[in-house]
């Protein structure tokens, strides 16, 4: 794919692609925030129709109490025969008093104090006469006619308005209920009567004398209509009522059908979990009021706005995809400005590519296009001297290429002489341990390097006398291997002849006269005849002796001077005699110097521990117990050192 069309395509998913993103956020941001604010004015009208609720039931408490201070006594002083005008005057200011809310009440009626029987015999107690309720409100539109009679045309006028009001509310509830008739029992079935019925009574006072009471019951349905009645109704809003039995009471009738397709089969304790629910277009919110069992709700319908919100939308992204069209055509020739000089970038490069390292490019502007060219240029030229020195450099590589097959030639042959040294200073070594009568032997060794420093060997005389040498040339390599073979002709020629401390003289005196220059030879020699123990020592550590009959380890301590250094060195020995058990360790400094991942020495003390815990076993146990102390000290590593271990044990 071409740069420029690269550059088209990537500028198009740049611009529509956050095009897009930007206007679907913006419609479910617009949308939720006009579900938000639909909900919250649902929540507030339905909590307003709960306080007016509440305020209607104060109102209908105060105006009966108000009425408990009108002349009431009047009317129990009426006869059969009627009230009489002062009654009926007195009726008719109270019909006034109460005015609308009197549709509210299911009775309102005035109860007088029972009055003493007739005057008979003054022996016989006369029962009192009963109280007669006098009902205070019959019939609202019958009585409010006569109080223009009274000059209160205006207050009639006004009252007779706010009931017709209350009256539409009613009836609406009347309709409501008789439809929902249908399928369950009367009205009250529905628990209005039964949530909001109220029994109201005030004592009535004559100079402080109670006269009697008013008494009035609330109506609930016409309560909860006169609510609804005065509920706004605005952008399509449909208030309505439910009861805790799932009793659906709307503002009007012709709510009634859209209502029950919204709340049926919801019962009360789904309302208390979700009093908020979106479903059909609509969002329905309720709010319950406390103490009633009564729930207020308000329907929104949001299908229309929802989708005047989605035509916004879409128009904003037409309007958005054509702002990028044009921009898009305007990329057009910028394009292809750019991709000319481009152009002549990839032809210069082609022919780099083809190995024209003289090929060169013109300059164009001095923007990044023209500074690109300019280091193309500089490149081409860098490549021409490159290759200059690439040659050179390759000449230089066959050359060490050729010094290294010469070195590794080198390293073979040393190789190969080391191997043949490390087989000889083996070969040096005993192939088969002696048998002496009443001695157990057994032996360990392990070198550093190829061809180690240690040494040990045995002479067995036919006497059954044994002499055992073990001994360190300094440093490794083929010079500690000379050393070795040197020792080892000596020990073969004089070793079981002389005494070990002339041996001793004799080797260092050799030894001195080879001119080894810095080579020694730390050597020690140890006898045993007739279990008699000789020890004699040129500079090794000093052998252990453990004793059977007391389980303990002697240190057998020698000083003296390796073979190859200052000559006429007095060289001392040890004699004392063994018993059966007893173990003698021969050995090298290797172990003992040797050093942990802390840079602490094993030392001659742990080497001794180590041997007094192992020394009552075979001589095979001993060598055993000391070469898992080398592999757990050395973790292992290669050893710093050669490690040369002797034990022999009187059986």
């Amino acid at each position: 794919m071409k740069l420029r069309t690269q550059v088209l395509l990537a500028f198009s998913l740049l611009a529509i692609l956050p095009l897009g993103i930007i206007v679907l956020y913006s419609y479910l941001s617009s949308e939720k925030a006009f579900q938000e604010a639909v909900e919250a004015e649902g929540a507030r009208l339905a909590e307003e129709m709960g306080d007016l609720l509440g305020s209607s039931r104060q109102d209908l408490r105060t105006r009966v109490r108000a009425l408990s201070r009108l002349p009431l006594a009047q009317l129990a002083e009426a006869g059969p025969d009627g009230l009489g005008e002062e009654g009926e005057e007195l009726l008719l200011r109270l019909q006034l008093e109460i005015g609308p809310s009197a549709l509210l009440l299911d009775r309102l009626e005035f109860i007088p104090e029972a009055s003493p029987g007739p005057e008979g015999a003054p022996d016989a107690p006369q029962p009192p006469i009963p109280p007669r309720a006098i009902p205070l409100i019959e019939s609202w539109k019958e009585t409010a006619e006569g109080l223009s009679e009274l000059g209160l045309r205006e207050g009639v006028n006004r009252a007779l308005a706010e009931m017709e009001e209350v009256l539409t509310g009613v009836s609406q509830m009347a309709v409501s209920q008789a439809v929902a008739e249908g399928e369950s029992a009367a009205p009250e079935s529905f628990g209005l009567s039964s949530l909001l019925a109220q029994e109201l009574g005030f004592p009535v006072l004559d100079e402080e004398e109670v006269v009697g009471r008013i008494a009035a019951r609330i109506k609930g349905p016409a309560l909860v209509a006169s609510v609804l009645a005065r509920a706004p109704r605005g952008n399509g809003q449909l208030p309505f009522a439910l009861d805790a039995a799932g009793g659906l009471y709307p503002a009007s009738s012709r709510d009634r059908q859209t209502l029950a397709s919204l709340v049926d089969g919801i019962d009360d304790s789904d309302w208390l979990e979700q009093p908020t629910r979106t479903q059909e277009g609509w969002i329905v919110v309720t709010r319950e009021v406390p103490g009633t069992g009564l729930r207020f709700g308000v329907a929104q319908p949001v299908l229309e706005p929802l989708q005047q919100i989605q035509r916004n939308a879409f128009r904003n992204l037409i309007f958005g995809i054509g702002l990028v069209g044009l921009a898009f055509l305007g990329l057009l020739p910028l394009t292809t400005h750019i991709t000319r000089h481009l152009s002549a970038l990839t032809r210069g490069a082609e022919r780099i590519a083809a190995g024209d390292l003289q090929a060169r490019v013109p300059v164009y502007s001095e923007n990044e296009i023209g500074q690109l060219a300019r280091t193309f240029n500089r490149m081409a030229f860098e490549l021409s001297e490159n290759q200059l020195q690439l040659l050179e450099q390759e000449r230089m590589r066959q050359q060490q290429e050729l010094q290294q097959q010469l070195l590794l030639a080198e390293n073979s042959r040393k190789t190969q002489e080391l191997e043949e040294a490390r087989s000889f200073q083996l070969s040096l070594l005993p192939k088969v341990l002696p048998s002496p009568p009443g001695l157990e032997i057994a032996v360990y060794t392990k070198t550093a390097t190829e061809v180690g420093g240690d040494y040990y060997d045995f002479h067995l005389a036919q006497d059954g006398t044994l002499t055992t040498a073990i001994g360190d040339a300094t440093g490794h390599g083929a010079r500690a291997g000379t050393m070795v073979a040197v020792i080892k002709s000596l020990f073969s020629a004089h070793g079981s002849r002389q005494e070990l401390t002339a041996f001793l003289s004799e080797a260092a005196q050799t030894i001195k006269g080879m001119e080894l220059k810095r080579m020694a030879m730390a050597l020690a020699l140890a006898r045993i005849a007739d279990q008699r123990l000789t020890v004699a020592s040129a500079g090794m550590p000093p052998p252990l002796l453990y004793r059977h009959a007391s389980k303990e380890v002697e240190e057998i301590a020698l000083e003296g001077m390796p073979l190859g250094g200052l000559l006429g060195f007095p060289y001392a020995c040890y004699e004392t005699d063994l018993a059966a058990g007893d173990t003698l360790l021969l050995m090298t400094d290797g172990f003992p110097e040797m050093l942990d991942h802390s840079g602490e020495a094993y030392g001659y003390d742990g080497v001794r521990k180590l041997f007094s815990d192992v020394a009552e076993g075979s001589p095979e146990q001993v060598i055993s117990a000391l070469a898992r102390g080398v592999e757990a000290e050395s973790q292992g590593q290669p050893l710093p050192d050669d490690t040369t271990f002797v034990v022999l044990q009187v059986t």
